[in-house]
């Protein structure tokens, strides 16, 4: 019978509640959209619960070997952990060229397309013809994506961190400290994400430099939250003049 060593256990459960974590977050931000009728909430909540997704496999995993000592196969690891990986990438293109240039959306988004395409028929070939050109399995709980993969999977990365780059100059322009505050915190969040992506891709992880990119992931996903939902206590938190002022005009 297969062992777990103390890491892969920790990086399985890990991995459950980093992804129930994010999918509260989603909601909320769904939720949110309800009530203000903002579309770009209802994508980025979108994109919140399926972020986690090459965190699927681990958690499947864990489970199923808890539940009788089975492991996933390389290829259903691929299908589970990257099969909506492009949605993620086109909703927030989407969502971050409608904020900053609306009148470029079907340009941005064409070019995206084309790419995703590309993307796409390479996964589709790794799955169905040869899964081992392109991903290995290290251990019961990990693997390992190589080859073209690989780099598509880190130019995802690159592309949400441009993305994040030409958002935050574009919020700092504004003379509102709410916009400008959401530049920086999506920036931030986006920047521990592709930390915490690459670490989690490139190194051998012991249990402290899990823990570490765990919680720069976990992070990542507030930052996102606090960017798009803005709640009271956060704007009273990080704008507390401007938020007073506000208040005081109100009454």
């Amino acid at each position: 019978m297969i062992e777990l060593s103390q890491v892969e256990i920790f990086s399985g459960f890990s991995s459950i509640v980093g992804i129930i974590f994010g999918f509260f977050l989603g909601s909320l931000m769904i939720i949110t959209y309800f009530r203000n009728k903002d579309r770009n909430l209802l994508l980025m909540g979108i994109v919140m619960i399926l972020i986690s997704q090459p965190w699927w496999p681990y958690a499947i995993t864990l489970m199923l070997f808890f539940a009788g000592g089975e492991c996933l196969p390389l290829r259903m690891y691929i299908i589970i952990g990257l099969s909506l990986n492009i949605i993620v990438l086109i909703l927030g293109v989407f969502v971050m060229t409608n904020l900053m240039w609306e009148d470029k959306v079907k340009l941005v988004m064409a070019l995206t397309a084309i790419y995703g395409a590309l993307y796409q028929a390479l996964l589709f070939y790794a799955i169905f013809v040869d899964p081992s050109r392109f991903a290995i399995l290290e251990g019961p709980l990990d693997v390992r994506y190589q080859s073209w993969l690989a780099l598509c999977l880190f130019l995802n990365i690159m592309l949400a961190f441009i993305f994040a780059i030409f958002f935050f100059r574009e919020a700092r322009k504004s003379e509102k400290p709410e916009i400008r505050l959401k530049g920086t915190l999506y920036f931030i969040s986006i920047l521990l994400f592709a930390i915490g992506s690459i670490l989690d891709a490139l190194l051998q992880l012991s249990l402290i430099l899990l823990v570490i990119v765990r919680i720069l992931l976990t992070l990542s996903a507030f930052e996102t939250y606090l960017a798009f939902v803005m709640p009271k206590w956060a704007k009273k938190l990080f704008l507390r003049k401007n938020f007073n002022r506000v208040e005081t005009s109100e009454l």
